[in-house]
């Protein structure tokens, strides 16, 4: 059972990177040269949010960590019916 859910759990970290992957690609910008670069504001925001403690997050920025933490409780009680949690997926 453990390893199922290691497993489906790592399917989701993947999924959770792929997605955030989607995100930043989609973010940047090909210049003259034909690199792609992000722009200063988008590297600001990142840095800045991976700088900050989460509880100093805006409530913004805490509702999409909930959401993300309310996939990993959905698959969690799939093994562990009766530790059943409250989620909002």
């Amino acid at each position: 059972m453990i390893s199922t859910l290691r497993e489906a759990l790592a399917q989701s970290e993947k999924d959770r990177w792929t997605r955030w992957m989607r995100h930043c690609l989609g973010r940047m910008q090909q210049n003259i040269y034909g690199d792609y670069v992000l722009a200063a504001a988008d590297y600001d925001k990142w840095k800045r949010q991976c700088e900050t403690h989460y509880l100093d997050l805006t409530e913004k920025e805490k509702e999409h960590d909930r959401f993300e933490a309310d996939r990993t409780l959905l698959i969690m009680s799939y093994f562990h019916p009766l530790e059943k949690a409250t989620v909002n997926v």
